[in-house]
């Protein structure tokens, strides 16, 4: 049974459940850990692919799949005013 006060409940509740609780927390850990590797490997290559130039003596194949990469995976580069200033500010532009 359920103590009456607030703290004894949380005390009870990390007696009862406290592995479960610590076992979740690590999964939660793992998985952000694991998910931000990916991101940063994903983002590290796109970035790579980014900066290939493409001249016009290129290979067509070379070209396709460039434009491929670049149209799943876009990046803008915003110069002056930013995004969040212009929904404040819509005649900035």
């Amino acid at each position: 049974m359920l103590p009456e006060s607030f703290g004894g409940r949380i005390i009870y509740l990390l007696q009862q459940y406290g592995p479960s609780f610590a076992k979740g927390a690590g999964v939660s850990m793992w998985l952000a850990l694991v998910g931000t590797l990916f991101g940063c490997i994903i983002g590290f290559l796109v970035g790579i692919v980014q900066t290939i130039p493409v001249d016009k003596n290129d290979s067509t194949a070379k070209k396709i799949l460039i434009k491929i990469v670049n149209h799943l995976a876009p990046v803008r580069h915003e110069r002056g005013i930013h995004r969040h200033e212009q929904l404040v500010h819509p005649g900035a532009l």
